[in-house]
Order: structure tokens, then C-alpha cells, then sequence
């Protein structure tokens, strides 16, 4: 569980130093609030909340919101790593 604590940790940091993209109907801000929500409950539970787990399992997703966002600001390299680990814990 720690590497997807660290994954959506890396992911807020990246966040914070973007704009939002033209291609996503989602806000940098929006995005970054999901997964420090997310993240809280992590580190206290262990687990994704049910409805957590879907909405972070939405971010992520091809074409969604974190892919528009990091390709729009230079990171989309990093992303494909990122959401590399975040599968493995969302399927």
C-alpha cells in the first residue's frame, strides 16, 4: 500500500506546479482535492473508500483527467509510471 501512497503523493506534487488543461473538464485544484481526500483515508485505513476508489480509479483513466493535465503541463511520461501503480491497486 505504501507505493500507491507514494504514487498519488508524487501525483499531488506534480499537480501543484500545473496549470489546468484545455482537454479536461476537471481543475488542477478538483483533481488535487480528490486525491488528498483519497490519500487521507489511506494512510488511516489502509484501503480505498468505496466511492474513492472509483473516482481515483476515474482520474487515471486514458483520456481522463490526469492524463489531459500532465500531458497539457510536460509530465506525461511520469504519468504512464504513475498510473502503472496505480492500476495494480485499483484492479
Amino acid at each position: 500500500m505504501q507505493e500507491l501512497i507514494s504514487a498519488l503523493e508524487k501525483t499531488i506534487e506534480l499537480l501543484e506546479k500545473s496549470g489546468d488543461s484545455i482537454w479536461s473538464n476537471t481543475t488542477v485544484n478538483e483533481v488535487r482535492d480528490i486525491l488528498e481526500r483519497e490519500l487521507h483515508g489511506l494512510r488511516e485505513n489502509q484501503n480505498f473508500s468505496f466511492s474513492g476508489k472509483s473516482e481515483v480509479e476515474f482520474l487515471f483513466l486514458p483520456t481522463g483527467a490526469l492524463q489531459e493535465i500532465s500531458i497539457s503541463n510536460g509530465w506525461g511520461g511520469e504519468y504512464l509510471k504513475i498510473s502503472a501503480i496505480v492500476d495494480k491497486y485499483i484492479n
